[in-house]
């Protein structure tokens, strides 16, 4: 995404931040798989004929790939799953086991892609990772049916049939489901499709560099379908040998797990905003991006990069029996809302924390508004390092304010330290009060009807997630209101 929509979330594109792991995989491996189940799943899959046995074929004739207890199938149905993992091995998988091993020269990334000369170019022309990667998967599904190595890869690609991404809805469908100004995913949801409109006009810019004789290409649609695919299969692998740095990254890994305050806010954190930095590559994993997510899973079930070994693995969060689906985790501390604009679906979990987020600009324009006074950042130092537009501030549901939006408040609000927090809070609860005042009340209950009875773990796709969505954001919205409520009396009481 370009630079100026950092906030519609092309800042989460990775499945998640994945991290240098030297351990040794095969050590841990669970020894002797069961040779009878891989090659029942093999026998079974080879007379289906499936884009996934053609894709487990190409990876294990061309990288030696081995499956594993896994394999990955199409069930009958739509259960909002699509394609899934499941165990294949008669003695089950055992917590901790490698169930995933993908080599590096497998994985396609913008550079392995374009090849060095079209790459550079493209970068000198500005892009970000994210568009990078996002204009060679275009370049490669254009070429699919002739000259792409990755055609076994491409064929298990979800097509643009206008239901599994809201990216991919049309127009009108947006407006009727998620209305402009009354919902913060639609606003996210619009950012991203504006995005969209710019990187088309910038990849029609650049077809001279790629190669490309057709100067009306990339369609609009397209675009719109490889970001779809991007920002919720790509991961981010860090190329790291220097154990400082791979401190540092564990370090920024862990910023972007904290509840209020998104890691993007600091410039250079290594934050996945799709921006380049010289220590990772963005990438698509085949076969690693094939597994659905659990919000059960945690950092253990999170694909793993070592640089020793060129491979990407992932390891079982828990044990699963043969026949049962396999899941990994798309990352920590995923909202509701991050499921659905991101990877476009959402499983019902009653114990999720959701937040309300605003974005840093938000913020600053309500407190001008309310009339408090702001440092000026041009003049300030301390505060040079923050940049407002890539901020997204979150407001617990549960506990209000966070640590860390509430320094974002203090560094741009000129105030002693004895009255900022409270000026910060009033901020916030300003910025609630309007949330709240937006929300429509007949769109809500039109939600609550689309719904209908729910069932812990459902997972929901379309019209039915929006509208799930739609309504534990209003009720995180009088959440927070109620938290930050207390929170300003606690800070009155004090002073």
């Amino acid at each position: 995404m370009t630079n100026a929509n950092a906030n519609a979330n092309a800042v989460r594109v990775t499945r998640a931040l994945v991290r240098g792991d030297r351990d040794d995989w095969n050590a841990r491996s669970r020894a002797g798989w069961n040779a009878r189940s891989r090659a029942r799943a093999s026998a079974s899959a080879s007379a289906s004929g499936s884009p996934e046995t053609r894709l487990a074929s190409w990876l294990r004739n061309r990288f030696a790939f081995d499956a594993l207890a896994l394999t990955l199938e199409r069930p009958p149905g739509d259960d909002g799953y699509g394609v899934r993992a499941t165990c294949v091995c008669d003695d089950g998988i055992a917590r901790g086991d490698v169930i995933v091993a993908i080599p590096r020269d497998a994985m396609l990334d913008a550079r392995s892609a374009l090849g060095d000369a079209a790459f550079e170019r493209a970068r000198a022309r500005g892009l970000s990772s994210f568009q990078l990667l996002t204009v060679s998967l275009l370049r490669e599904w254009r070429l699919k049916d002739t000259t792409s190595r990755w055609k076994p890869y491409l064929d298990t690609l979800p097509e643009d049939d206008g239901r599994w991404h809201p990216l991919l809805w049309r127009d009108e469908d947006v407006e009727q489901h998620l209305p402009a100004n009354s919902t913060h995913a639609g606003a996210r949801l619009r950012g991203l499709i504006r995005a969209c409109e710019e990187d088309t006009r910038l990849f029609r810019s650049i077809v001279d560099e790629l190669n490309i004789d057709d100067e009306n290409w990339p369609s609009m649609r397209h675009v719109r379908w490889a970001v779809s695919i991007v920002i919720s299969r790509a991961f981010r692998l860090n190329e790291l040998d220097d154990e400082e740095c791979l401190r540092e990254v564990r370090d920024d890994a862990l910023l972007e797990t904290l509840n209020d305050l998104d890691a993007d806010c600091w410039e250079g954190s290594g934050g996945d905003s799709g921006e380049d930095d010289e220590f990772s590559v963005m990438a698509l994993v085949p076969w690693a991006d094939g597994l659905n997510h659990s919000s059960d899973a945690g950092d253990e079930a999170i694909l793993t990069y070592d640089t020793l070994s060129q491979t990407a693995t992932l390891r079982a969060h828990k044990a699963y029996a043969c026949g049962e689906q396999v899941f990994d985790s798309y990352g920590s501390n995923l909202s509701d809302e991050d499921l659905f604009v991101n990877y476009g679906f959402v499983d019902v979990q009653s114990s999720r924390t959701n937040f309300v987020e605003f974005s840093g600009e938000d913020f600053l324009r309500a407190a001008s508004e309310i009339g408090f006074q702001m440092h000026a950042k041009a003049e300030d130092d301390d505060i040079s390092f923050i940049d407002p537009k890539a901020a997204l501030l979150r407001v617990d549901s549960v506990v209000g304010v966070g640590e860390n939006a509430m320094f974002f408040g203090e560094c741009f609000l000129e105030y002693n330290e004895q009255d900022v927090k409270n000026v910060v809070l009033r901020t916030f609860s300003h910025l609630l009060d309007s949330a709240s005042t937006r929300a429509c009340d007949d769109l809500v209950v039109k939600a609550r009807e689309t719904l209908g009875n729910l069932r812990e773990g459902d997972t929901l796709v379309g019209f039915k997630a929006a509208a799930y969505v739609l309504c534990r954001e209003q009720e995180a919205i009088e959440a927070a209101r109620s938290a930050v409520a207390r929170q300003l009396s606690m800070c009155d009481n004090s002073n």
